[in-house]
């Protein structure tokens, strides 16, 4: 098991240029990474919507929730549930560290669900769908247009 000693944390960002409340996407070491600002910490995702393949960074935080841009799918950045449908695949996550000013991430230690530091990590199971009806709340947003459902999106509301 790995420990916060054994772990290789890679230089991702000045802790300074990830916005509060607010997600940017970066590349680091040739991954497309999303870091989220919530409540003065740093949480770090793929940037790649598990449903739509949208970039996150072009979506919606709020709070520890960031919405897809493209269905209105919600992931908790924290773990990395899926949250909202039509999302049903957990983003994966990184462990963050902050140290003299700069963000570092560890990313050989990364899973679906990434509970707590120094610890495995376990794949979702079908009984963890995400609740249905929220992508709904979205739509009343200043400036943001419903979006029709994608082929799967339908064909799920469908069965």
């Amino acid at each position: 098991m790995s420990d916060a000693t054994t772990l290789q944390w890679t230089d991702a960002a000045a802790f300074d240029d990830v916005p509060q409340d607010d997600v940017i996407g970066l590349a680091v070491e040739g991954r497309d990474i999303a870091l989220y600002g919530v409540e003065g910490a740093v949480y770090a995702t793929d940037n790649l919507c598990t449903h739509g393949y949208a970039r996150l960074c072009d979506g919606f935080l709020e709070g520890h929730e960031i919405e897809c841009p493209l269905h209105q799918g919600r992931f908790d950045v924290r773990s990395g549930a899926p949250t909202c449908q039509p999302v049903t695949d957990a983003v994966r996550i990184y462990p963050v560290r902050i140290e003299g000013g700069r963000v570092y991430l560890a990313l050989g230690l990364a899973g679906p669900y990434y509970h707590s530091p120094w610890t495995a990590f376990s794949t979702p199971t079908s009984a963890a769908r995400p609740p249905t009806g929220c992508a709904s709340r979205s739509t009343s947003r200043a400036l943001r247009l419903p979006t029709s459902p994608c082929t799967l999106c339908a064909m799920a509301a469908s069965t």
